[in-house]
């Protein structure tokens, strides 16, 4: 459903930047009809009435321990942004980081990318009661929202 509605958006859209406060993005939507078929505006909208952050999306990497969840973040991003081990488990709470990437696609300029990295289910080194704390851990981010 999402794939087909997106398919009635602008093609290589113009770069925006995307309000950070739900009201000011609907105020602006009102205002102008034509940003409805702007794909950023369109993803900000969604993401409103999911009660996140506009300009915000979240990733969560949930898994194993010692699968990669970390690693894998710091390949997407080019980057090192989560400490790693080899094949052994480093990451002890839930933490979210943000990187700050514009996207062309959406044309969106200030899109925040929220990496939420969990420490992995069953790891050895943590108490019995470990991975339902973590678990709670994990839904409370998408109770409360990330803070943006």
């Amino acid at each position: 459903m999402l794939q087909s509605c997106l398919r009635n958006l602008i093609p290589n859209p113009r770069m925006v930047d995307i309000p950070t406060i739900p009201s000011e993005l609907v105020a602006m939507v009102q205002g102008d009809p034509d940003s409805a078929k702007h794909p950023g505006y369109y993803m900000a909208q969604r993401s409103v009435s999911a009660r996140r952050s506009p300009n915000n999306p979240t990733i969560l990497l949930v898994g194993m321990s010692g699968a990669g969840k970390s690693t894998t973040i710091n390949s997407l991003f080019s980057s090192k942004i989560c400490a790693t081990g080899n094949n052994k488990s480093v990451t002890k709470d839930v933490t979210e980081f943000y990187v700050n990437i514009p996207s062309k696609r959406c044309g969106i300029n200030n899109l925040k990318l929220s990496i939420i990295d969990t420490p992995g289910f069953g790891d050895s080194n943590g108490e019995p009661k470990s991975d339902a704390k973590h678990a709670v851990c994990m839904k409370r981010f998408f109770e409360v929202g990330c803070p943006g």
